[in-house]
């Protein structure tokens, strides 16, 4: 939970718009007290060097019911997807656009084509395993959905290792084959059905959860695959439609805001003596022509992080945020450039 916490508010928009409020009233408790760890959290003139969630975490256990606890490490995808959610509910959110602050930064829309599987082998003429594809003269349902992050499906990792080379090691992937899932051309099969994607609208943020974990009856396996991606200028294009007048003034390129990974070492996927999570962010911005320093945070553990370290961890989540997005100071002149720590 504590990677979490700091990637939300590290996006300017959420902390902006926490830092502004003043839940006085009939707000639920959660969104009062997520609001006041943000105002600590961003404070300059803190007696103490670190904040303590505890009050905010406390609520957390109390509205979901003990599923996220203070004690107890769980998985950050599904303590993010639920705490949206509920933050969207407790700020007066709807199913309309930028209805709340989290619609407002992460919300997109995405249309997803379906049709029922028929696989051929031209060679034969009986079915077999080729490779099933949209045949367009066969009825395709469309839908559209809106999205809070994306979910981006690793390639199975090599079943046996060069012996000579070792190339196969470490397996590799760029980052645009994985998105190519969001091109609206690759199919893929679910069910009977083939799916295939592609995003409408993007949002201001986008998350990316990279599906790492894999449950069968007796384990659950993690997929060692590292992803390479770029630090800034990560476009989507590609992966985004949009009408011909508009392609060349919409902005579709986005920088790193977080990455959030995994670290254990082999046979403790989710043994918390043998694991952890890290997050690395970027800094708002500072002294002009200063060089960017990343920062890297693993519960109580602060450091700087060298930008080549970043591209080396088991990534699971992350942050893009675009470019053309102007990343303001403080209220008062304060550059906000200092991380502090919250203690777990």
């Amino acid at each position: 939970m504590n990677v979490i916490i700091h990637a939300l508010l590290h996006v300017p928009l959420i902390r902006d718009t926490l830092l502004l409020s003043n839940y006085t009233g009939k707000e639920p408790e959660l969104l009062k007290r997520f609001a006041t760890l943000s105002k600590k959290l961003w404070n300059s003139r803190l007696f103490k060097a670190q904040v303590s969630p505890h009050d905010f975490l406390q609520e957390v256990t109390r509205v979901s019911a003990g599923k996220f606890k203070i004690m107890q490490q769980g998985d950050p995808v599904d303590f993010l997807g639920w705490l949206l959610n509920t933050l969207h509910k407790d700020a007066g959110g709807s199913k309309r656009r930028n209805s709340s602050m989290i619609y407002s930064a992460f919300q997109g829309e995405l249309r997803l084509d379906t049709q029922f599987v028929t696989v051929k082998d031209e060679l034969s003429g009986h079915m077999a395993s080729a490779r099933p594809e949209f045949d367009i003269d066969r009825e395709i349902k469309s839908a559209k959905s809106p999205f809070l992050f994306l979910a981006i499906d690793l390639p199975p990792p090599p079943l046996f290792q060069d012996a000579v080379a070792k190339e196969n090691f470490i397996p590799q992937v760029n980052i645009y084959t994985l998105l190519e899932k969001y091109d609206g051309t690759s199919a893929q099969e679910f069910a009977g059905h083939l799916k295939r994607f592609k995003c409408l609208r993007l949002p201001p943020y986008i998350i990316l959860h990279f599906r790492r974990f894999t449950k069968n009856f007796f384990v659950e396996e993690k997929n060692p695959t590292v992803v390479t991606f770029p630090l800034k200028g990560l476009d989507f294009k590609d992966f985004v439609e949009l009408p011909a007048d508009q392609k060349a003034s919409v902005p579709t390129t986005y920088d790193l805001l977080a990455n959030i990974t995994h670290e254990s070492t082999a046979g403790t996927t989710r043994d918390k003596a043998n694991t952890a999570w890290r997050i690395t962010l970027r800094p708002p911005p500072s002294d002009a022509g200063k060089e960017e320093e990343w920062i890297s945070i693993q519960d109580l553990i602060v450091k700087k992080e060298q930008k080549e370290m970043i591209l080396l961890g088991e990534t699971v989540l992350q942050i893009w945020e675009r470019q053309d997005l102007v990343r303001q100071t403080l209220p008062g002149g304060q550059k906000g450039n200092q991380a502090m720590d919250v203690d777990a």
